[in-house]
């Protein structure tokens, strides 16, 4: 009986570790409002890691597709005191309805561990970019950076900005140690979303990816060497 019970506060304890494990933390990110003098002293615009990226997207409220509006974004080297890393930016330019609420977007790593002067996220609130759509209107009134989101992927959001048609928002961004890939990101509404924009986000290392393969051969193999030990 006692070790039935043993068994059992093993079991529930267990589960509460895995559930505590996979349950979302939102991690608020600052959302400077920096200049472009200051971005520029901090991102090198004349030489880009890659070529910016301006994807159509389209909700399910016209007919037509692609209509409805582009998503920017683009990554530059850091400099200055952002040497060493990323500089992730994007852009959200609205053409018809309906308006966009946010952007969420799957992030591998945390901001918060490759802060560049106190800044984990920023938008350019002033001054006259020469990238993307320019200075926009529309900055976000917050941002956050998700562990594990719904899908088990961290994920990083940029809330409430709310761009209304013919509206631009601000270029706003972010810091990241690792180099560029492109998915498609998550324009937030309240109608669905047909088509998703592409845009850049850091890369899995590769030897991250070595290690979570061998990872999983070991998962494999561990059961078929018992096997033999018992035989």
């Amino acid at each position: 009986m006692k070790a039935m019970s043993k068994f059992w506060m093993a079991l529930v304890v267990g589960v509460a570790v895995m559930a505590a494990a996979t349950q979302s933390w939102a991690v608020p990110l600052t959302n400077t409002n920096i200049s472009w003098t200051a971005f520029t002293n901090l991102a090198d615009v004349s030489n880009p890691v890659v070529p910016p990226l301006f994807s159509p997207y389209e909700f399910s409220l016209q007919g037509s597709p692609l209509g409805d509006g582009v998503f920017y974004s683009q990554v530059f080297p850091g400099i200055g005191d952002a040497a060493g890393l990323y500089v992730y930016v994007y852009q959200i330019q609205v053409l018809r309805a309906p308006s966009v609420e946010g952007v969420s977007l799957v992030f591998i790593t945390d901001p918060t561990k490759t802060p560049v002067n106190n800044i984990t996220s920023f938008y350019i609130g002033s001054g006259g970019p020469t990238i993307g759509f320019g200075l926009g209107s529309r900055p976000p009134a917050n941002s956050e950076w998700l562990s594990v989101a719904e899908g088990g992927e961290p994920t990083l959001r940029f809330n409430r900005v709310n761009v209304p048609v013919g509206g631009i928002s601000y270029i706003f961004g972010t810091f990241s140690p690792l180099p560029p890939t492109t998915i498609d990101v998550t324009l937030r509404d309240a109608t669905t979303l047909l088509v998703r924009p592409l845009a850049y986000v850091p890369t899995p290392e590769p030897s991250s990816a070595i290690l979570f393969g061998l990872g999983l051969m070991g998962l494999g193999i561990m059961p078929v060497i018992r096997r033999r030990k018992t035989k």
